[in-house]
């Protein structure tokens, strides 16, 4: 094969690898539309109600549909617009396909779980405002349509062949949001004992959107994927010449396997890049040839000059990943037997009610064998919560369990120290505000666990991560953010759902916000790596 041929047979290879990496996808999943084309939605089984031209010789009443690029959203996405004419009446500008055919089963769509992207702004008039509407029959043989609509009300309701689900109004405020049904769900709720049988039909109403992503799925496991956490690593120091072992620990919520990458510089730090020098230990100490330990695995380093490095140490469970710098610190003497400091985990900022016992766990390991740590707290600088005859030890200096009762609403700050037997120690500080339930003062948002940056992703594949919002008094979150999309978390814990999906490789800086209704707000930013889809 000639060079000239082998050259366009690469670059078939890379592009066809760039358009479909991020459209394969399990059994589970159908992603029925991800408008990732560059000619008009009708030639892919779109249709609309209305004419592609002038009503009755007047430049209204006309609409259309068309792909663009959209930075935000990080792909090309489905815009729709159309004038508002009285001669139809003021009617909502439709789109409908009626196409929904499983390539894996060649049969209607049978997923419960309905997900899809939309960027609106706030709209009143009907005409004007977004609805996504899905045709289907139920378990009983019902031909009803989901009516999914950007606004305030109650659960779903059943009017004649209809049930009407209202998301909220956070959908309009003009951001990307990914909306989440359980179709099978809104069903028994407005129809007791029925559920979904199949899809037949999707109809889109309003005006002035965007639209991506519409996916059936079979199950919410998409949305439900933690981050993997590293446990804290501090300064270290190692003898030119002389190998370096660290172990490195991280753990998982959902219990994935993990992947260790360490080298010297990369992610903004410091330094040349290096090849891996993490190693995978056994999972049996005593078997060399057992699985490798999930949740471990071992820096080996032969330093050759004195010198300061910045070290990269980046945990994955494929999707998401916890990175932590260090220094290391190359010198010409022995560090064997040096004391290293303990380390406490990240602390997180928390929610306390008057009244109710606050209860808040402190981890801290120490990176030398046998050491044991001890704890001590202070509260707004005082040893203990003490009000009148009200007295109360904040921490158990053993377990680390911070525990008391506040009599009052206020922002408390309480500094913790971590102590090791020879002497070292680390300090921490946990911010928590104490609310009165039922009174009318309004505290705005807090912010739980931080994202830790930088996070990584790959070009064409899906990024998702929880974030930890509270509202201190209990009122209803809602989100926006300058790209990706965002909606509620749907684990049962408080706060959202950051989801981006991007074909263009960079660094974007992200910030998500969360704001009630009284006007309290809160913002999360952290940097997002994405990674060309051939070095990730």
């Amino acid at each position: 094969m000639d060079k000239k041929k082998f050259f366009i047979l690469i670059c078939y290879i890379v592009v066809f690898s760039f358009y479909f990496s991020g459209s394969i996808v399990k059994a589970e999943s159908l992603f029925f539309d991800t408008f990732e084309y560059f000619d008009s939605p009708l030639n892919h089984g779109w249709r609309t109600s209305d004419p592609l031209y002038p009503t009755y010789g007047y430049n209204v009443g006309i609409g259309w549909t068309e792909t663009v690029i959209d930075f935000a959203e990080g792909s090309r996405v489905l815009n729709v617009y159309s004038n508002p004419s009285v001669f139809n009446q003021l009617e909502p500008y439709t789109i409908y396909n009626f196409n929904l055919i499983d390539q894996e089963t060649s049969e209607l769509v049978d997923k419960r779980i309905l997900s899809f992207k939309i960027n609106a702004r706030f709209a009143v008039e009907y005409f004007a405002m977004f609805q996504f509407c899905v045709e289907v029959e139920t378990m009983e043989g019902e031909r009803k349509t989901l009516v999914y609509r950007a606004v305030e009300g109650p659960e779903p309701k059943e009017k004649g062949d209809t049930i009407d689900v209202c998301l909220g109004r956070q959908y309009q405020d003009g951001t990307w949001h990914t909306v989440v049904r359980d179709m099978d769900e809104d069903i028994a709720t407005a129809i007791s004992g029925d559920g979904l049988k199949e899809v037949r039909g999707i109809i889109i109403k309003g005006n002035n959107y965007r639209l991506d992503d519409i996916c059936f799925r079979d199950d919410l496991d998409f949305m439900m994927n933690h981050p993997p956490n590293l446990w804290r690593i501090g300064p270290q120091y190692a003898t030119i010449f002389t190998p370096f072992e660290l172990l490195l620990a991280a753990r998982d919520d959902d219990g994935d396997f993990l992947d260790f990458i360490v080298t010297i510089g990369n992610y903004g730090a410091g330094g040349t890049n290096t090849n891996n020098l993490a190693y995978r230990l056994p999972e049996d100490p005593n078997d060399e040839d057992s699985d490798p330990d999930s949740d471990s695995a071992l820096m080996y380093f032969i330093p050759q000059t004195i010198e300061d490095l910045i070290v990269t140490v980046r945990v994955t469970d494929g999707r998401l990943s916890d990175v932590e710098t260090f220094p290391l610190s190359i010198v010409s003497f022995p560090v064997i037997g040096m004391n290293n400091p303990p380390l406490i985990e990240e602390l997180y900022a928390a929610v306390g009610k008057v009244g109710e016992e606050f209860i808040f766990d402190v981890e801290a390991h120490d990176p030398d064998y046998g050491d044991i740590i001890t704890f001590s707290a202070t509260i707004n600088g005082l040893p203990a919560y003490q009000f009148g005859p009200y007295s109360y030890n904040i921490i158990n200096p053993i377990t680390g369990r911070i525990s008391f009762t506040p009599l009052f609403e206020g922002e408390y700050v309480i500094a913790v120290t971590a102590r090791d037997s020879r002497g070292m120690y680390a300090h921490g500080n946990v911010y928590v505000t104490v609310t009165n339930p039922g009174t009318w003062l309004n505290h705005n948002p807090i912010l739980g666990k931080h994202i830790q940056n930088p996070q990584v992703a790959r070009a064409g594949a899906d990024f998702t991560i929880p974030v930890e919002f509270i509202d201190p008094d209990g009122d209803k979150l809602n989100y926006s953010c300058n790209i990706g999309s965002i909606t509620e978390r749907l684990d049962g814990e408080e706060g959202a759902v950051f989801s981006f999906y991007t074909h263009y490789p960079g660094q974007y800086l992200v910030q998500i916000t969360a704001y009630d209704d009284r006007g309290g707000l809160v913002e999360q930013i952290f940097l997002l790596d994405v990674q060309p889809w051939w070095i990730y």
